[in-house]
């Protein structure tokens, strides 16, 4: 099996991914093959809506979307890493 680990975070090496690479270490010993997407390592950009991608079949966005795509179509499971703010935390 192929697993893909998305981390959803801003922060690189915060909670969101420590928690996501110890998952994806033991996904990784039940043999399975896994990938891991940092958003905080990532550029993702918006879409522009400007039809190119309906004439290449491909994103006219030169970003880290291509390798997202690459990497989604290859995964048989997502595990998703979010970080949470409590709505009872004061935030910092």
């Amino acid at each position: 099996m192929k697993v893909l680990g998305i981390s959803g975070s801003p922060r690189k090496d915060g909670n969101t991914e420590i928690l996501l690479r110890e998952t994806l270490r033991a996904v990784e010993q039940l043999d399975c093959t896994t990938w891991s997407f940092l958003m905080s390592e990532k550029t993702v950009a918006p879409c522009r809506a400007s039809g190119g991608c309906f004439k290449t079949c491909v994103c006219v966005i030169e970003d880290d979307m291509r390798e997202f795509s690459s990497l989604m179509s290859r995964t048989d499971a997502i595990i998703w890493a979010t970080p949470v703010i409590s709505a009872m935390s004061p935030r910092s």
